[in-house]
């Protein structure tokens, strides 16, 4: 699978969190509606994870690979 583009994950990061419905109303229809809010924004919450991780990897794949250039006198000091 190729690498996600920059552009596409600038949108992704974009993104709000919305479900259409007022949660800070502290109102909801029904049960089903709490519970589609709730599971929203634990997908939510996951997803911001998942950001966060994606870039502490590319940041540590980027200075792992500048070490061993480094170790392997790839990269003048």
């Amino acid at each position: 699978m190729p690498e996600m583009s920059e552009t596409r994950f600038a949108e992704i990061k974009a993104m709000k969190f919305t479900t259409g419905l007022n949660a800070f109303a502290g109102h909801f229809e029904t049960d089903v509606e709490r519970e589609h809010y709730v599971l929203a924004a634990q997908c939510w919450n996951a997803m911001q994870e998942l950001i966060r991780d994606r870039e502490h990897l590319v940041k540590a794949q980027a200075d792992t690979a500048e070490e061993l250039a480094t170790w392997t006198g790839s990269l003048a000091t």
